[in-house]
């Protein structure tokens, strides 16, 4: 399943996007919009047969610098007094809040729980995490509970702590778990993944989902969703702006410094690629190029220049894109069909940027190698797993 994460700058994204491509339902941020705003949303997402779930972002009380939320207030989610060393009571009293904060948009559950950010797997937040998770089950319902995971990319460079760490949040009696996996580099297109760190998620995902029977929502997923698809995850999520479909936590820091404005890209699918409109028209020039495009595009790049296609263009036609590869690919079977069909897939877009090489079109690097590191992972993900 795919869901649409909720953030700045909705306009009609939500709406247009769930008419043209298979849209489960949406995260919502309370970060971005009131609790009034939020709930109709929310009421304006279900009329639309679209599921919704509340990311209640305690996460970002636990970061240092601590994390700034404009509408939490409204939501009665600024829980600036967060730590490690609190009381049950003030745990309950964070869950109490959740649940209400669900209610006041009309959400009568599945419910994400609170849960602070592991930059590692054995500091003093782990306890609070299962704590968190815990309390949850038990005033919500195991069935209506989904525990939060937030964790550095870091910490899945040993597989062996990894481990440890699974064998102990697999005693947690809930229905499914929300994963957020934080980017060390957030650029975008984001800098392709170390191939070990991304299989170790694989396994993750894999160890929840396909030995323990938990559900699994992969937020922020971007287009390395598609993997956590094929290794058995229920559903992932993305978003519109960049910062919606890598998770940061500097996204959180007030001090964090502005960037460059947004540039529409064209999203490829047979290329695994947001390319910049500049590097799609160099691209769309070419008879080798031209047949990278969807039919659609090709269609619409016929009849418009690419100076018209607009960043709100952009920015749906790639959610539509990535759901309706989400739905291709959980058509496929189980685990080792699709991580076979994924394999496959990325051969043929390493094979077309090696064509796009030899044509002397120049693209940015990123893009080959995030394909290269996906290959990568999922052969060290198979081996490991014996699939």
């Amino acid at each position: 399943m795919f869901y649409i994460q909720h953030g700045h700058g909705k306009a009609a994204k939500i709406a247009n996007v769930s008419q043209h491509a298979p849209v489960a339902g949406v995260i919502l941020s309370p970060a971005h919009e009131d609790m009034q705003r939020l709930a109709d949303t929310a009421d304006d997402c279900r009329r639309r047969g679209l599921d919704v779930l509340l990311d209640p972002q305690s996460y970002i009380y636990t970061l240092s610098p601590l994390g700034i939320a404009r509408h939490h207030k409204s939501h009665g989610l600024e829980f600036l007094k967060l730590h490690w060393s609190q009381t049950a009571d003030a745990v309950k009293n964070h869950v109490d809040a959740v649940f209400l904060a669900n209610q006041n948009i009309g959400h009568g559950g599945p419910f994400i729980a609170p849960s602070p950010y592991q930059a590692n797997l054995t500091d003093y937040w782990m306890p609070t995490a299962l704590q968190y998770g815990r309390t949850s089950s038990a005033e919500w319902g195991a069935d209506k509970t989904v525990a939060s995971i937030v964790l550095d990319e870091n910490v899945l460079r040993s597989w062996g702590g990894v481990q440890d760490w699974l064998d102990i949040i697999t005693t947690l009696d809930v229905s499914g778990f929300y994963l957020l996996v934080n980017r060390s580099r957030p650029v975008y297109p984001p800098a392709p993944w170390e191939s070990q760190v991304l299989a170790n998620l694989l396994r993750v995902i894999y160890t929840l989902t396909e030995i323990n029977g938990y559900e699994l929502t992969w937020g922020y997923a971007d287009i390395d969703g598609l993997l956590g698809i094929a290794a058995g995850a229920t559903a992932i999520a993305s978003g519109w702006t960049y910062g919606l479909r890598a998770f940061s936590t500097s996204k959180w820091n007030e001090t964090r410094t502005g960037g460059a404005s947004p540039v529409p890209r064209v999203y490829l699918p047979r290329l695994w690629a947001p390319l910049r409109n500049n590097e799609a028209e160099d691209l769309f020039g070419t008879t080798t190029g031209r047949r990278m495009f969807p039919p659609s595009l090709r269609s619409h790049f016929d009849a418009h220049g690419f100076d018209s296609w607009s960043i709100a263009e952009a920015q749906e036609q790639y959610l539509t894109y990535l759901a309706k590869s989400v739905d291709a690919l959980t058509q496929r079977g189980g685990v080792t069909d699709r991580v076979a069909t994924l394999v496959d897939l990325l051969q043929a877009a390493s094979a077309r940027f090696d064509e796009i090489s030899r044509l002397g079109i120049a693209l940015d690097g990123r893009y080959a190698g995030r394909v290269r590191a996906y290959r990568e992972a999922l052969d060290l993900f198979r081996k490991s797993e014996s699939l």
